[in-house]
């Protein structure tokens, strides 16, 4: 139900919006004892309109006619009514007597014969289809079957993530493009209720920020407030880093100046840490330089150089 409801979606064949009753379902549900071929007698749930409902209808539905078989009496066919707010079906009407599956040609609808070179011609102009972007997403990029499917729910998201690859300068960054969009771009466009297509983050802006963060420019929680503020003005991300002289501290010699400020102040620390061997420590000592830096420090330089000026 999920596939074709994203699929008529994705096609611009309809909203599929089930509350306004675009998509229902009506579900079939039979038993059998365990052992047997045959199934028994099936019943109608009809015009369900929530993926939500379904399932509780069919559960509540195999648990109604086991109980019947069990009270050795036996299951009717009939159209039953999910009523949602009880949590329970009602008889609607009986099928007892009538063929339910009867089909009627219909005199204004002849049969269409489509030949090869049009069938041919259709398939090769279709568009990429959400199952077949849904393989690709976790073969190409390594992104796990969860995060592929949120990508491929809708058409304007993953025609983002694939314009963010294609302006990426790497050929290895699409998993990390993916957790940067389905974390920061999808909580922004959700808090503000923006379409992905509104974005105001363009995809090779997002591809920018994630280059400033992979080259050691800013690091990932820098490029976090980068992302904010290129979202809320629309400015370039490197632009923002620029202005805001937000670019990560890499020079060692730089950061050994801090480092020996941060030890110096806070000897007690240090002493507990080299001689004491309280480890819990070292994270202090990072967060004070990063506190100096305003976040700037790089945390792998830092941390090395701390292990080295505290003797540890």
């Amino acid at each position: 139900m999920r596939s074709l409801h994203r699929l008529v979606r994705w096609l611009e064949i309809s909203e599929g919006d089930m509350e306004k009753g675009q998509m229902r379902c009506d579900a079939n549900v039979s038993i059998r004892l365990r052992g047997e071929d045959r199934l028994g007698t099936r019943t109608e749930l009809k015009n369900i309109n929530s993926f939500r409902f379904v399932e509780h209808a069919i559960e509540s539905e195999i648990v109604r006619q086991v109980r019947v078989v069990e009270a050795g009496g036996r299951v009717t066919r009939e159209t039953r009514l999910w009523d949602a707010e009880r949590g329970q079906s009602q008889p609607m009407r009986s099928k007892e007597e009538a063929n339910d599956y009867r089909y009627f040609p219909d005199p204004d609808l002849p049969p269409l014969v489509v030949d090869g070179a049009i069938m041919g011609t259709t398939l090769r102009t279709l568009p990429e289809l959400p199952s077949v972007r849904f393989d690709r997403y976790q073969r190409a990029f390594g992104i796990s079957p969860g995060d592929a499917r949120t990508l491929v729910s809708e058409r304007s998201l993953a025609d983002y993530f694939d314009a963010a690859v294609a302006a990426h300068p790497g050929d290895q960054s699409g998993r990390m493009l993916a957790n940067w969009i389905l974390t920061e771009l999808l909580g922004a466009l959700h808090a503000t209720g923006t379409p992905v297509a509104q974005s105001p983050v363009r995809p090779e802006m997002l591809s920018a920020l994630l280059v400033l963060v992979e080259n050691g420019t800013i690091s990932g929680k820098i490029g976090k407030d980068v992302f904010e503020e290129c979202y809320r003005t629309g400015e370039p991300p490197a632009a923002i880093v620029e202005r805001r002289g937000m670019q990560q501290i890499s020079d060692p010699a730089a950061l050994w100046e801090v480092i020996n400020r941060v030890v110096a102040t806070h000897p007690k620390q240090a002493e507990l840490y080299t001689v004491g061997g309280k480890d819990s420590l070292f994270g202090f000592f990072v967060g004070q330089v990063m506190k100096e830096t305003k976040g700037r420090a790089n945390p792998v330089i830092t941390s090395d150089l701390l292990h080295k000026r505290l003797g540890r």
